[in-house]
């Protein structure tokens, strides 16, 4: 009987260890632009799991620099990722950014609808700052 808990306790010690590695992604070379937003999609939307989401989209950055169309987009889909881990300063800065950029001269060649996008997720994130300071001064 006592063999049989050892037996179980490093059974479970066993699991329990193998479940808190981490693995490290290994990102292919090869992946096209469309590739690396699939990945990215995939991870997000059905895996939920936004640190790999994040992980493809800065890749494809440093691998794309000369993509500024896809690149708007991927500084899109990162500040929305900051805002649905509910880390808001981020996502504000990473959306003012995005703003800025269109602020330029060549903003004329970029897609709209990140822009308009920011706006409206800047205006929900300082609603949600403006309700909770409301919220603590009561």
């Amino acid at each position: 009987m006592k063999r049989f808990l050892i037996a179980i306790l490093l059974i479970s010690a066993l699991i329990s260890f193998s479940a808190c590695q981490s693995t490290d992604i290994v990102i292919d070379e090869n992946l096209t632009p469309g590739e690396f937003f699939q990945e990215a999609q995939t991870a997000s939307s059905e895996y939920s799991d936004y640190e790999k989401a994040l992980l493809y989209y800065n890749t494809f950055i440093e691998r794309y620099p000369d993509e500024p169309l896809l690149i708007i987009e991927a500084e899109y889909e990162i500040a929305y990722l900051y805002y649905k881990l509910e880390d808001n300063t981020t996502a504000l800065k990473l959306f003012n950014g995005i703003l800025d950029k269109y602020n330029r001269p060549e903003a004329a060649m970029l897609p709209a609808w990140p822009e308009v996008l920011s706006k409206k997720l800047i205006d929900i994130i300082e609603g949600i700052a403006v309700e909770e300071t409301d919220a603590a001064t009561k």
